[in-house]
């Protein structure tokens, strides 16, 4: 659009005389200070390749950094569920031994405190639910340090005196009868 043309245009709107001056020392065409074409061309006929490589090397790095920290947070559950069977298989070890008088002397429990006296009875399933207590408690200490020897101890322990209270009960109960 020339200077006459836009000047034709608003022909009926009102310019102050200063403008319309200014306006018709314009030049009608302006040529770009230099030909753009050749850096236009050249962008253009880039292969693809060339222009996404920036953003394939980001996203490569990007994926490479997230599989680093699946991996690792991968490798971090399997050590620890590895711990987890290694101190279960620990405790299946010292519980061995004493798990068939447990589970003997848990079946015959509510024969023998029939043949207690009730204050005996009462005060033996106080001592087995304390005992079972520190069973549990030590159980899951294990499960966070199965390499210490005090833990380890103290559930034998704990066993060997649930086993005791038991016999003790089963030898009151023949006194009672």
């Amino acid at each position: 659009m020339s200077h006459e043309s836009i000047h034709h245009e608003h022909a009926g709107a009102s310019k102050p005389e200063w403008l319309q001056a200014e306006l018709k020392q314009l030049p009608s065409e302006l040529a770009p200070e230099r030909d753009l074409w050749p850096e236009i061309a050249q962008q253009i006929s880039k292969p693809a390749r060339q222009r996404w490589l920036p953003a394939a090397v980001a996203a490569s790095v990007l994926v490479s950094a997230m599989s680093a920290v699946f991996t690792w947070q991968l490798y971090q559950q399997r050590s620890d569920d590895a711990a987890l069977a290694s101190s279960q298989q620990l405790l299946q070890q010292i519980e061995s031994p004493y798990q068939l008088a447990r589970t003997s002397y848990a079946e015959q429990w509510p024969t023998l405190k029939t043949n207690l006296d009730p204050e005996t009875a009462a005060t033996v399933e106080r001592n087995l639910q304390i005992i079972r207590t520190a069973h549990e408690q030590l159980a899951k200490a294990l499960n966070k340090q199965p390499d210490d020897p005090a833990l380890q101890q103290l559930l034998r322990q704990t066993l060997a005196k649930e086993i005791e209270v038991y016999q003790l009960a089963e030898n009151a109960s023949r006194v009672s009868i």
